[in-house]
C-alpha cells in the first residue's frame, strides 16, 4: 500500500507555485505546507514573473500540465524540490 508524505522534512524558503492559486487547495493543506515553506510566491502559467522568481527558488509547486524545461531548471540553481499538482510528470524534464 502507497502512503502519502504530505510533511518535508527540511524548511524551504520559497515556493514558486506556477498556475496554483490559494482557492486550488483546502486550507488545511495550506497550512500543511506553511510549516516546510517561508515564502510562497503564486504566478500564472504564461507569466514572464516566472523567469525572475526562478533564480532563487528551492520548491516549485505546478498545476496540471505546466511544462518545466531543464532550461528553466538550470535557472534555479537552489532547487531542491518539484511537486505537481496531476496524477502524472509528462511536462517536467525529467530525464536531466
Amino acid at each position: 500500500m502507497l502512503k502519502r508524505v504530505y510533511n518535508l522534512t527540511v524548511k524551504l524558503k520559497k515556493a514558486l507555485l506556477i498556475g496554483i492559486t490559494e482557492s486550488s487547495l483546502d486550507n488545511k493543506y495550506w497550512k500543511q505546507l506553511e510549516s516546510s515553506i517561508e515564502k510562497k510566491v503564486f504566478v500564472e502559467k504564461d507569466s514572464p514573473d516566472i523567469e525572475k522568481e526562478i533564480t532563487d527558488t528551492n520548491c516549485l509547486l505546478l498545476a496540471f500540465a505546466t511544462p518545466v524545461t531543464k532550461e528553466l531548471i538550470d535557472k534555479a540553481k537552489n532547487l531542491k524540490y518539484i511537486g505537481q499538482f496531476s496524477t502524472a510528470f509528462g511536462k517536467v524534464d525529467v530525464d536531466y
